[in-house]
């Protein structure tokens, strides 16, 4: 019965994810992971071999773009995910259908079901885990019947074989190992079992010879070419991201970030719902500690590990950004706290029956995916597609493209590599692709080797080919940077620059408005479409002299993303360059009440302010800074020394 009602849930769980699915390439990391995936090739570390090996799988079907069927693989993994909950809460002992129910109020979840209708390989990981425990507690069920051993097995097996979809594992390892502690204890003396186990760990690890074999290959998707065993380590433990362990935890921000983790929380369902399933958890770890206190105590640290802990390690900034790019990683969490409401469900079974208590939570199942449908569907989503389209639309034939944000990056990313539009454009990184610009540009190389800011003035000043970015790269004497469209153009000679306004009329000729629809609120899609904003503002101030209406369309940018501290110094930094230092300082307040440590935007507000001849209103700006505890660097003397003597710019 709960195999069958298993099926169920998974079929219920489809078609919602379905019908939510979003129809092509989204922002964040789609592009970038379809890409890999289309090409066999290497996404970001830690590489995701696995996902990418199943991923490539449902490519073969031949209905939708590239990027659907990547999608139609999340939904696919996260209902499969929901469905093995059944099986695995009935060996706990739920009814099985109350197991049923509460897989459902999983599916449902805002985390999971946004994870589910776009192309990430949150689902496929979840989906290992669950199998990961269901193992587990099949091991401890049968460890003393013959052949018992053989769940030990798959689940050694599991837990390096999820290494291959995402790196949470390593985080629950210790609980994994606390579990194999208890249940296998002196069984775990014989070299047999043993022998087993290992073997079964190496086996799922193989899957990560996949990242030297296939960046041997060199494949269009190749980042950081793990084809060595250097660079392959560097890749699967993350080198390129700051260390967790050697980052700085502030109680302030601890306390902060464990604030935005009771907000994930609270927001998985409606908040009716999200009491209930807080309320009846609690019952149910007490419930199962009368019952099982071995199992109670587990279950309790797992919640705990995978919240406050993963917390804590991830340090995450609390910024629009920071808090959303975090969300993701507690679904093994918001995972266990079902697992523990389904056991206060089944112990208020006892008491009302199962018919009526199983009646009573699907109810809250369906309060749960109407309530969160209009918040994480993303059907008719196209809007990374456009946007990917028209930057691409803007430049001219050979050109190179700086760009600086994934949402902008990857979408070009998918469309060159994807679907073979416009090889010719150069699309590369702002940061860590001036070498590859300076060829591409026909630039003499750099004399040591590394790139530095001379190299950058260089390829900008001789450059052969025409060079544009998605935000200003550098002011170089001899040079103009011009708004195009979506995009900056750098000029070699002012004079080139007189052309700049008809090819900004030029490509917002060959644009189409963005779509509008209930997943404006999704980060990475409210980032493109605050972009569309922003670059329609700099047009109408550089080039109509519309300052109300650029004003308007900043505005509506902020209101996409009013805890972005980065768009909204941006957006006061546009207005500094366009004359209107005033207007601009109202930006730079609302960036430091999100973050007040923000050195860019309390120096920006500060010398906007004198630019203003505002002098008293800067010294108060200045000491603000001051008592924050700002780190001004090489600014800090500077801006001190020009308000002292009350003229000039510290620029």
């Amino acid at each position: 019965l709960a195999v069958r009602l298993g099926g169920a849930v998974f079929l219920v769980a489809l078609i919602t994810y379905l019908l939510t699915l979003a129809p092509t390439v989204t922002g964040e990391d789609s592009g970038e992971l379809v890409s890999a995936a289309y090409t066999l090739g290497i996404p970001h570390p830690p590489g995701y071999p696995l996902w990418c090996l199943v991923t490539r799988l449902f490519m073969l079907v031949p209905i939708g773009d590239m990027a659907w069927r990547a999608n139609l693989g999340s939904a696919i993994a996260a209902a499969a995910a929901a469905a093995l909950t059944v099986p695995l809460l009935a060996r706990l002992g739920v009814r099985p259908w109350v197991a049923a129910v509460s897989a459902l109020l999983l599916a449902a979840s805002s985390t999971l079901w946004g994870q589910a209708v776009i192309a990430e390989v949150y689902g496929l990981s979840l989906l290992l885990l669950v199998g990961l425990l269901y193992s587990l507690v099949a091991w401890r069920q049968a460890v003393d019947e013959p052949g018992g051993d053989r769940w030990m097995a798959v689940a050694a097996f599991l837990t390096t074989l999820s290494l291959g979809a995402h790196q949470t594992v390593l985080l629950a390892s210790p609980l994994i190992l606390l579990w194999v502690l208890w249940v296998g204890r002196h069984r775990l003396l014989s070299i047999v079992r043993l022998s087993k186990i290992v073997a079964a760990l190496l086996a799922g690890l193989s899957v990560q010879l996949y990242l030297p074999l296939r960046a041997a290959a060199h494949p269009a998707m190749n980042w950081g070419c793990p084809d060595t065993f250097e660079r392959f380590w560097a890749h699967v433990t993350r080198k390129q991201y700051p260390s967790l362990l050697g980052a700085t935890h502030t109680l302030a921000d601890t306390l902060g970030q464990w604030r935005e983790v009771g907000g994930y929380l609270l927001e998985q369902w409606p908040w009716p719902v999200t009491l209930g399933v807080l309320v009846v958890a609690l019952g149910g770890l007490a419930a199962r500690f009368r019952r099982d206190r071995p199992l109670a105590i587990w279950l309790a640290l797992w919640i705990a590990v995978m919240s406050l802990v993963f917390s804590w390690l991830l340090n995450f900034h609390l910024d629009q950004e920071g808090i959303h790019i975090s969300e993701v990683f507690f679904i093994p969490a918001w995972f266990a706290v079902v697992v523990a409401f389904a056991m206060g469900v089944e112990a208020v079974a006892v008491r009302l029956g199962t018919m009526r208590t199983a009646g009573a939570v699907a109810a809250m199942a369906c309060v749960a995916f109407a309530g969160n449908w209009s918040s994480v569907t993303m059907h008719g989503n196209d809007v990374a597609l456009r946007y990917g389209r028209d930057l691409l639309a803007t430049l001219p034939q050979g050109a190179i493209v700086f760009t600086s944000a994934d949402y902008e990056a990857f979408p070009i990313q998918y469309l060159q590599i994807v679907e073979g539009q416009r090889p010719d454009v150069a699309a590369l990184d702002q940061e860590r692709d001036i070498v590859r610009a300076l060829e591409v540009g026909g630039v003499a190389p750099p004399l040591g080797g590394t790139p530095d800011e001379g190299d950058v003035v260089r390829l900008l000043r001789e450059s052969r080919v025409p060079i544009y970015s998605t935000s200003v790269i550098a002011q170089v004497p001899g040079t103009a940077v011009q708004p195009v469209g979506l995009l900056y153009r750098t000029f070699h000679e002012a004079r080139e620059a007189a052309d700049a306004s008809n090819l900004d009329r030029q490509a917002w000729a060959s644009y189409t408005p963005l779509p509008d629809g209930p997943w404006r609120d999704d980060w990475s899609t409210a980032s493109m479409l605050a972009a569309w904003d922003i670059a329609q503002a700099r047009s109408l101030l550089a080039y109509q002299g519309d300052g109300a209406k650029a004003l308007t369309l900043l505005d509506q940018a902020a209101r996409r993303l009013p805890r972005d501290p980065v768009l909204l110094n941006r957006l006061g930094a546009l207005l500094v360059r366009a004359g209107r230092p005033q207007d601009a300082v109202g930006y730079y307040d609302r960036a430091i009440a999100v973050r007040p440590d923000y050195p860019e935007a309390h120096i920006n507000k500060i010398t906007a302010l004198m630019g203003a001849d505002q002098w008293p209103l800067a010294q108060q700006a200045y000491a603000q800074a001051v008592r924050a505890g700002v780190q001004m660097g090489e600014m800090g003397p500077r801006i001190e020394d020009a308000l002292m003597r009350g003229v000039g710019s510290p620029r």
